[in-house]
């Protein structure tokens, strides 16, 4: 795996792939923290809807996406900030909760990040269900929100999120 990391790191995608697809074709089947690897890699160099079929695909194997699978899909789709992006975001957590991961600030705060470009009732939507959910907010969260306040001209909400 020392090899798929390398090529991960180096940006040689296709041949950390292949290598991993021959382990698995010999009976090697890595953990999903290694898919996880090989997932981020992708998202780094930008190839979202590669991440997102290598998910599908290790979904239908049997192997269960960990809370850095979702993590890194969901940082990787908020990063584009469109509306739907965001929405399919909320799709991601949700099906994250679904597959029994719990959430907690760092599954929220990639999507409340996605919205600083106002789209200020879906920032509030994500952080108004992560309290609910039993989720104390982090100082990062108060400060997105606090800085989308800012940005937006929405000084008095500021205030309401200053700890």
């Amino acid at each position: 795996m020392v090899l798929v990391n390398g090529w991960c790191s180096s940006g040689k995608l296709r041949e950390a792939q292949q290598f991993l697809e021959e382990m698995i074709n010999k009976g090697f089947n890595p953990s999903v923290r290694r898919r996880d690897l090989m997932i981020e890699g992708l998202l780094n160099a930008g190839y979202l809807e590669s991440a997102k079929k290598m998910v599908i695909k290790i979904t239908k194997e049997g192997f269960v996406p960990d809370v850095n699978t979702f993590n890194s899909l969901m940082e990787a789709v908020c990063k584009v900030g469109e509306v739907g992006r965001i929405d399919e975001a909320f799709r991601l957590l949700h099906n994250a909760i679904e597959d029994g991961h719990r959430p907690f600030p760092s599954l929220y705060g990639p999507r409340i990040k996605g919205c600083m470009r106002g789209q200020f009732d879906d920032a509030f939507c994500f952080f108004g269900e992560m309290k609910v959910k039993g989720h104390p907010p982090n100082r990062p969260v108060y400060t997105m929100l606090i800085t989308m306040c800012g940005r937006g001209g929405r000084y008095a909400e500021a205030a309401n999120y200053l700890v």
